[in-house]
């Protein structure tokens, strides 16, 4: 993988698990704007800021991605903010877990 032109990445689900994992792994390999999303603000802030390094921006956006409307609300303000430029790579690693829930 040519990762010279992976400069923005959005990793939706990227505050924990394999999603966290993909996005440290992207930054590793040279992404210098990076996305996470997730549905816990504090955990997505502390992520976010863990993963911040000089010359690369990690920010952190909050929505459930169940939830239309936080996706529809989610992707207006993320596409206004992109000035023109382009999202290279989208990674999608959200999962909607339920307590208590047994696989038959």
């Amino acid at each position: 993988m040519n990762t010279a032109i992976i400069k923005t990445a959005l990793v939706v689900g990227g505050t924990q698990g394999i999603g966290a994992a993909t996005a440290e792994k992207l930054i590793e390999l040279g992404t210098r704007n990076l996305v996470i999303t997730g549905r816990n603000v504090e955990l997505g802030k502390k992520k976010a800021e863990e993963l911040t390094r000089p010359k690369v921006s990690v920010t952190f956006e909050a929505f459930d991605v169940t939830d239309l409307d936080q996706i529809n609300d989610f992707t207006t303000r993320y596409k206004k903010s992109l000035n023109g430029s382009t999202i290279d790579m989208i990674v999608f690693c959200a999962v909607r877990r339920q307590l208590n829930s047994r696989v038959d």
